[in-house]
C-alpha cells in the first residue's frame, strides 16, 4: 500500500466518523479520491460539527503530509501490533509517551488525545500511519482511535514491535519510558508551575538586623527563586527552614563558652540528639509564632474577598486520604503546621517502598495537595524574610561575630 492509498483509507475513517452528507459529502469524497487532500481538508473543517472537533486535527495532519514527496512511498508495517489497557495498580505509571526505535513503537492514549487536542499530531505521525495500515488489515480498530482522539481520562497504550521481540507488552512499555527518561527531557505539568514573583517588593531596610549573619540563606533564597516547578520550590524553601533549625540551636551554645572542648561536646551532643521533626515543630513555635493564622486571602489562587486564615484554608483543602498520604491530622496550631511542612518535604525528597513520592510523573496521585503545597510557599517564604529583616526576631541571631574558646 502506497501511502497516498493509505491517506485515502484514513481521510475516509474520518469523513464516516464525521457523519458528514451531501451535498458536502460528494465533493469531498471526489477530492479524496483524487488524493487532493489538502482542498478535501478545506470542505472537511467548514461541514464538521462541534461535537466532532475532535476529527479536526487528525485529518488537517493527513492535508499537511500528503504534501511531501513520499506520498508513493510503500507504508507497510513490519511490526505485530497490540493495543492494551494498563492495570489499575499501574496506570500511574501509564504517561504521555511516544516512543520509536529500531525495534518498537509505542503511543499512549493520553498522548494521542493531548497531541491531537494541541492541534497537531507532530511527533507521533509516523506511529499513527503504522496504527492505520494494522487497522486496515484488521489487527486493531479505527473506533478505538477515535476515541482516544475524544476522551482524555484513558488508559491504553499501542505496541508495535519487530518479530524478535518476545516481551510482553508492559515490558515493551517500560523499556520506552526508561529510554526517554534517561535521554530526553520531560516537561513538567502545567500544574506543577510556580511562577515566581518578588517576595515582599515593598520591604524597608531594619539597620539593626545583623544581614550579614545570613549569606547561607541568601544563597539558598536565592537558589529558591529560580525553581519554576512548585516540588523544588517547596524543596528550596524547606532548607532554610533546615538552617534555621540548626541556627536556633547553635546560638545558645555559642553565647557564653568558656572553653574549646565544652562547646565541641554540647554542638556533638546537639547534634547526636537532633530529631528533625522536633525542631521544626520547635522553629515553628519559637520563630514562626501564630503563623498558622496568617490573613491568605490575596495569596490564595483565585484571591478572596473575605479574610480566611491559613489553618482554615488547609483543613479545606485537605481530605481523608492526603491526611492519610502525609500521616498528619487537621492545622490547629504552629506545630501540627510544621509537621505538615516535614511531611510533605519527607514525599518529596524520599523514595522509601513506606512514603509516597511526590514527582512530576505520578501528580494524579497527589493533586489535591498542589494549592497546599503553594499557598505554604507562599506564606513560610514571606515569614522567612520578615524574620531576617526584623532585629526584634532575635533568635536565631547571633550576639558577637567572634567567639572567644581560649
Amino acid at each position: 500500500m502506497t501511502r497516498n492509498e493509505l491517506y485515502k483509507k484514513m481521510f475516509e475513517a474520518a469523513i464516516s466518523e464525521a457523519g458528514i452528507s451531501d451535498p458536502a459529502l460528494t465533493t469531498i469524497k471526489d477530492d479524496v479520491d483524487l488524493y487532493k487532500f489538502q482542498t478535501a481538508y478545506a470542505s472537511f473543517e467548514a461541514n464538521l460539527s462541534a461535537d466532532k472537533s475532535y476529527l479536526k486535527g487528525f485529518v488537517k495532519a493527513i492535508a499537511e503530509y500528503s504534501q511531501n514527496d513520499n506520498m508513493d512511498d510503500d507504508v507497510n508495517s513490519v511490526y505485530t501490533a497490540s493495543l492494551h489497557q494498563v492495570e489499575p495498580c499501574r496506570k500511574i505509571h501509564l504517561h504521555n509517551l511516544c516512543s520509536v526505535s529500531s525495534y518498537a513503537m509505542v503511543l499512549t492514549s493520553d498522548c494521542l488525545y493531548q497531541k491531537n487536542k494541541g492541534g497537531t499530531l507532530n511527533g507521533c505521525w509516523n506511529v499513527v500511519e503504522k496504527i492505520w495500515c494494522h487497522i486496515e488489515t484488521g489487527d486493531l480498530n479505527k473506533s478505538d482511535f477515535f476515541n482516544f482522539l475524544r476522551n482524555k481520562k484513558d488508559t491504553h497504550y499501542y505496541i508495535l514491535k519487530v518479530a524478535g521481540i518476545v516481551s510482553d507488552a508492559w515490558r515493551v512499555y517500560s523499556e520506552a519510558y526508561f529510554r526517554k527518561a534517561i535521554n530526553e527531557t520531560i516537561p513538567i505539568p502545567d500544574e506543577l508551575n510556580f511562577t515566581d514573583i518578588p517576595i515582599e517588593p515593598t520591604i524597608l531596610p531594619d539597620w539593626n538586623s545583623p544581614y550579614e549573619q545570613y549569606h547561607d540563606s541568601f544563597n539558598i533564597i536565592a537558589d529558591m527563586k529560580r525553581s519554576s516547578d512548585l516540588l523544588t520550590r517547596f524543596l528550596k524553601m524547606y532548607q532554610v527552614l533546615e538552617l534555621f533549625t540548626f541556627r536556633l540551636k547553635l546560638v545558645p551554645l555559642a553565647q557564653g563558652q568558656a572553653t574549646r572542648n565544652s562547646f565541641v561536646s554540647n554542638v556533638r551532643k546537639t547534634v547526636n540528639n537532633f530529631n528533625e521533626l522536633d525542631s521544626l515543630k520547635e522553629l515553628f513555635k519559637e520563630i514562626f509564632k501564630d503563623i498558622h493564622k496568617t490573613d491568605v486571602k490575596d495569596d490564595i489562587d483565585p484571591p478572596q474577598a473575605v479574610s480566611i486564615e491559613l489553618w482554615q484554608y488547609i483543613n479545606g483543602k485537605l481530605t481523608a486520604n492526603s491526611k492519610k498520604i502525609l500521616d498528619v491530622n487537621a492545622i490547629s496550631d504552629e506545630s501540627t503546621l510544621a509537621k505538615l511542612v516535614y511531611k510533605i518535604r519527607c514525599c518529596i525528597v524520599h523514595s522509601k517502598e513506606s512514603e509516597m513520592h511526590f514527582t512530576p510523573e505520578n501528580i494524579e496521585e497527589y493533586k489535591e495537595l498542589i494549592p497546599v503545597m503553594a499557598i505554604l510557599i507562599k506564606v513560610i517564604q514571606k515569614e522567612i524574610v520578615n524574620v531576617i529583616n526584623d532585629h526584634n526576631r532575635n533568635k536565631l541571631e547571633f550576639t558577637d561575630n567572634k567567639m572567644m574558646l581560649y
